[in-house]
């Protein structure tokens, strides 16, 4: 589960989370406010769970942010089938361009220095090659796709 707290007058991001090979990865970084409430608006986003309460089949329908192998990532509506993945409408975001990160990108929606190709067909990958699904903010990104 992630959380951020105030040490000090800085604000820091903390969690872990279990990539989708089984390793457990744990982080710590420095955060501005801006991306922790655009974690906390993405982590409460799926069917207003509370933080840490999601589960990967209640992404289906929802836009998600999938960062997958080989550094490719897609932001599209979710929908698993099996072992399948498919996005659509889906766009490839192929430069960060925030300076923030993911999450931030996630819960606020794309800066104009981020730069997304809407694919004009669907995207589909087995569930092994995910590395990270990111939940993201409805109305920061449906006009977007």
């Amino acid at each position: 589960m992630t959380k951020y707290y105030l040490p000090k007058g800085t604000y820091k991001i903390k969690g872990s989370m279990t990539m989708s090979a089984g390793v457990p990865m744990i982080f710590e970084r420095d955060a501005t406010p801006e991306e922790c409430a655009a974690l906390d608006a993405a982590l409460c986003n799926v069917n207003n769970k509370q933080k840490g309460e999601m589960k990967m089949d209640e992404l289906n329908g929802k836009i998600v942010m999938a960062i997958l192998q080989r550094g490719w990532v897609f932001v599209g509506r979710y929908q698993k089938n099996g072992s399948h993945i498919t996005l659509s409408p889906v766009a490839n975001y192929r430069y960060q361009g925030s300076g923030k990160g993911f999450v931030f990108v996630a819960g606020a929606g794309p800066t104009s220095n981020c730069k997304l190709d809407k694919c004009e067909t669907l995207v589909r990958y087995h569930e092994l090659t995910e590395v990270a699904a990111i939940a993201c903010t409805e109305a920061a990104w449906s006009d977007k796709l």
